[in-house]
């Protein structure tokens, strides 16, 4: 069967970026699948070289067996891709992410089903906008071997939905309750000035670190006693599942799809949003007993090849090969399109369309 899994952008961070890359590398072995998308990060774009064809978007068109467009976020360029089947993900909690973010979810009518990452996700998704879901969990790395050291790390956009208040507020307890603790957050923000306020409100707690956006933090989080998640919302949280899977478990707020994640008292511990659960004899019980567990994660290559159908021979999707160029940003930015801070500096890899874009708004120069 031939498959297109299309994406807007395949950048550094984010739960459906994860979600590209791990299913092109477990499901390649048994599809012939093309990832396409508008651009992204060199390196996690080459990351995805190594298990499938990587088109990056010119205005060619396409014929294939199953289109998969892995967001509804950014355009859907549909009318280029003529498939026999066309599914789109859903991977936010809708209900959820309308109260922070100006997005409401325009369904194309080619689509004839949604796939969702979890049950949680798929209730909403219905309740919101009246579409059935079908439940699929996502696949995860199956090559990673981590090594441990004890810490408390956070990886995730800085942003007021993802509860950095409660960051701020469970670091000062833990200060306050003379617990020794190492605490290192991942990420970066699109609002530089929330960004800003939040880093001066820990600046007197030297245990929180800021490190920027990480690359291939695996063994971080494995080397961690906990992860910590204290968001306001989350559809399926992919830091959660990878931490489950490498033995860490979570601390995080009570959003409703924690309870579909995190076992209470076994894979880690949930909170309430104020916090008020989070006093000196629970910093005890984190400090002194932390969960150890054996974590099987629940999506696997058998559930997708059920949903997607039979293996067989592979076949070929026709393609035009699409003429990119490589730009390199001169500012900092924040690109409204993607929904993403891109920093100076960086290599992007996009269509002479998006670059022209990128050029004129004197963001990025020509490298190649």
């Amino acid at each position: 069967m031939r498959i297109i899994l299309y994406h807007s952008c395949q950048n550094t961070v984010g739960g459906v970026e994860s979600f590209n890359l791990n299913f092109c590398r477990r499901l390649s072995k048994y599809y012939d699948i093309t990832f396409v998308c508008d651009g992204g990060d060199v390196n996690e774009l080459n990351k995805m070289r190594k298990f499938v064809n990587v088109i990056i978007f010119s205005g060619e068109y396409f014929e294939t067996d199953l289109c998969i467009f892995s967001s509804a976020w950014g355009k859907r360029p549909v009318k280029h891709i003529k498939a026999k089947k066309y599914v789109q993900m859903v991977h936010a909690d809708f209900q959820g992410i309308e109260k922070h973010w100006n997005f409401k979810y325009q369904r194309l009518e080619e689509v004839s089903e949604h796939w969702a990452g979890g049950e949680n996700i798929a209730k909403t998704f219905e309740e919101r906008y009246g579409e059935k879901c079908k439940v699929i969990h996502y696949l995860l790395d199956d090559e990673v071997k981590p090594e441990r050291v004890l810490r408390l790390i956070t990886t995730s956009r800085i942003g007021k939905e993802k509860g950095f208040s409660r960051i701020v507020k469970m670091a000062l307890r833990l200060k306050e309750s003379g617990i020794p603790f190492d605490w290192n957050i991942y990420g970066d923000g699109l609002d530089k000035a929330y960004v800003d306020r939040i880093k001066n409100q820990l600046k007197g707690v030297q245990e929180v670190v800021f490190r920027g956006n990480g690359k291939g933090l695996e063994h971080m989080v494995a080397d961690a006693d906990y992860s910590v998640q204290l968001s306001d919302t989350e559809g399926w949280a992919f830091a959660i599942m990878e931490s489950l899977a490498v033995g860490t478990p979570v601390i995080a707020t009570n959003f409703k799809n924690a309870y579909e994640q995190i076992e209470e008292g076994k894979t880690g511990y949930i909170l309430d949003m104020e916090l008020k659960k989070f006093d000196d004899k629970f910093i005890q019980k984190i400090y002194n007993n932390i969960p150890k567990f054996e974590h099987k994660p629940v999506g696997t290559e058998e559930a997708w090849i059920e949903l997607i159908g039979k293996v067989g021979k592979k076949g070929k999707t026709k393609i035009i090969e699409p003429e990119t160029v490589t730009v390199k940003t001169i500012r900092t930015y924040n690109d409204i399109l993607l929904g993403k801070r891109i920093l100076k500096n960086k290599e992007l890899e996009v269509s002479k369309m998006r670059a022209k874009e990128l050029i004129e708004k004197g963001v990025a120069i020509f490298i190649n």
